[in-house]
């Protein structure tokens, strides 16, 4: 009704939305794009990511925007980076998303397009996969 809260999120990468994130080796961990209220935000700036640690059955906010972001080991690391415009910074967390740091790894802006994991989510190794400059042959790994 009026004046509940809810949580909205998008389902699926769309207008460089992030999409929701889980892995079978970290059991309730999920990372999604969304907001609250009672409508989805309508671009990645306004949308912010949440973390949840039970399946889904309550969230805590992130990052104050759309993120691309994967978990390691067993969901205990999470890495998020921005994609709503270019960024410097990751958020890192090495408590399963319980708190979040950031970290710095680029001095140039860079276009994430993706943070991917070890598919078993065996170690804590993540690769983030980005532009510099728009630019197609400054494509990299970081």
């Amino acid at each position: 009704g009026p004046g509940k809260w809810d949580l909205r999120q998008h389902k699926q990468v769309e207008q460089r939305f992030g999409a929701i994130v889980s892995n079978a080796r970290a059991v309730g961990s999920l990372i999604a794009v969304g907001g609250d209220g009672s409508t989805l935000p309508d671009s990645p700036e306004t949308s912010r990511t949440f973390v949840s640690r039970d399946g889904g059955w309550s969230w805590a906010q992130a990052a104050d925007t759309s993120t691309v972001g994967d978990m390691a080991d067993q969901g205990t690391v999470m890495v998020l980076a921005s994609n709503a415009a270019p960024t410097t910074d990751l958020r890192v967390s090495v408590d399963g998303g319980q708190s979040f740091r950031t970290c710095s790894f680029s001095a140039a802006g860079v276009e994430v397009k993706d943070v991917v994991s070890d598919p078993a989510a065996a170690g804590a190794a993540l690769l983030l996969h980005g532009m510099v400059g728009g630019e197609a042959q400054a494509a990299g790994v970081w």
